[in-house]
């Protein structure tokens, strides 16, 4: 029985995840096309830099 409602939490808990998962990712597509292509580090959204401009960022002139 209290295995039963562990597996049925557990079951509940990697859906409720994988869903904020999936909305997170939207959020995400729709940022992009704002700002340029985004990446999440831990749980922030980064904008990626490409390595050209990253290079001038980078290196003082």
């Amino acid at each position: 029985m209290a295995k039963d409602r562990r597996r049925r939490y557990l079951a509940l808990s990697l859906a409720t995840v994988a869903r904020a998962a999936t909305l997170r990712e939207r959020e995400l597509e729709n940022l992009d096309q704002v700002t340029g292509p985004l990446r999440l580090v831990g749980h922030l959204p980064v904008v990626v830099v490409p390595p050209i401009q990253r290079s001038r960022l980078l290196v003082p002139r």
